[in-house]
């Protein structure tokens, strides 16, 4: 199997960073290591942003084919009052990303958005979406 974790990672964060869009929500911060202090705490500065969550990939392909097919979790994070901001961000996001995006080395066969989280963290005042996309690839030869 060739895992294309890293560049499916890659081609999300250059889609994000190369966004007018995104750029006017987040500016350019997209994370895979999200700035913290020495105790671990971010910044209010930093906020809003966008941070990769977990990655997984296996094994899709058949005797004719290979194929791998990864899902990747991205959180949108704000502590903005409500859920507007955050919202916002997510939507863009998923648009951003529902088209097919250029991923070095591979074809992207099928893309897809599995689900939507929104959730409150445990500080009440941040609040965070987790967007679930799946993957899979073809290398190419």
């Amino acid at each position: 199997m060739i895992d294309g974790q890293l560049e499916l990672q890659g081609a999300i964060n250059a889609t994000v960073r190369g966004s007018a869009v995104m750029d006017g929500l987040i500016g350019k911060r997209i994370y895979d290591q999200v700035p913290a202090d020495e105790t671990g705490r971010v910044s209010d500065d930093l906020f809003p942003y966008v941070s990769f969550g977990p990655m997984t990939s296996g094994d899709d392909g058949d005797q004719c084919h290979d194929l791998v097919s990864i899902s990747v979790q991205l959180d949108c994070w704000s502590r903005a009052v409500g859920w507007p901001e955050v919202k916002r961000i997510a939507a863009a996001l998923v648009k951003l990303l529902n088209d097919k995006i250029a991923v070095p080395g591979f074809t992207v066969v099928i893309h897809e958005v599995e689900r939507v989280l929104s959730t409150r963290e445990a500080d009440r005042r941040t609040s965070r979406v987790a967007i679930h996309l799946r993957y899979r690839l073809a290398p190419r030869a």
